[in-house]
């Protein structure tokens, strides 16, 4: 088969050729703390990957994949802040809605003029002024679905995610750890625990908040000691020599 660049005839294939996207959950399929859709505080984060700056709403997908963000003042929407990957250069970011976008403009220390989809301009260092931190993208009122960041001057068409695949990239950021249990044989005053190892390695050390789920003849004040960015260590104190036992469930976030 022969490849065109261009138009190819009218009687021959035609291969769409679409670059990779650097937002990551651009379908907001992935949501593991459970947002339920609704008003919104400034900072909160929703859907994995995104969070908002400044106070509004923001709906669930509807059956188009949309949502919807309402009520937010000017610089204010849904944001998400892409980890720096070594790139500086000329990028292009497309979607579909009626959404405005707005990037943080390093050169200037502003947020851009709010644009319609697509935007292209100059990804420099240092872009979003914070560490690790690439670029912040800034969707503002109306509708919102299939937000696309890739390297170029123009845009390619939106390609699906695998979901699966999304999820781990989303637990690089963030994860949500379901109930565990352990169970041991100790003295009082002993400590049982054991390690946990997270399903994807963090971007850096995350802060772990432990829940506790239950105990028998054991604390129910949770412990944690040596997190790295694949997990931790985690314990109770045994209250009578015995049998003793507990169970938790515990969040890991290293978010930008």
């Amino acid at each position: 088969m022969t490849t065109y660049v261009g138009t190819a005839p009218k009687d021959q294939p035609q291969i769409v050729l679409t670059n990779k996207n650097y937002i990551i959950n651009p379908t907001f399929s992935v949501n593991q703390r459970v947002f339920a859709g609704g008003s919104v505080t400034n900072g909160d984060y929703l859907f994995d990957r995104w969070n908002c700056r400044l106070n509004g709403a923001v709906s669930l997908p509807d059956a188009s994949g949309f949502v919807t963000l309402s009520t937010f003042t000017t610089n204010g929407g849904l944001r998400q802040k892409v980890e720096d990957f070594g790139y500086v250069g000329n990028v292009t970011v497309s979607w579909e809605g009626t959404s405005l976008l707005q990037y943080y403009d390093a050169n200037s220390q502003v947020w851009s003029t709010p644009a319609a989809s697509p935007v292209t301009f100059n990804m420099v260092a240092a872009g979003a002024s914070e560490t690790d931190v690439a670029e912040q993208l800034l969707f503002g009122n109306g509708t919102l679905k299939n937000a696309k960041l890739e390297i170029d001057s123009v845009a390619t068409p939106f390609e699906y995610p695998d979901t699966g695949t999304e999820l781990t990239k989303c637990q690089r950021y963030y994860e949500k750890i379901e109930v565990y249990q352990f169970n041991g044989y100790a003295s009082a005053g002993s400590n049982i625990g054991t390690e946990a190892y997270f399903k994807a390695t963090k971007r850096d050390i995350p802060v772990v908040v432990q829940t506790n789920g239950g105990s028998t003849n054991a604390s129910a004040t949770t412990n944690q000691l040596q997190v790295s960015t694949g997990g931790y260590m985690y314990y109770r104190t045994v209250t009578a020599l015995g049998e003793a036992s507990f169970f938790e469930s515990a969040t890991a976030d290293a978010e930008l």
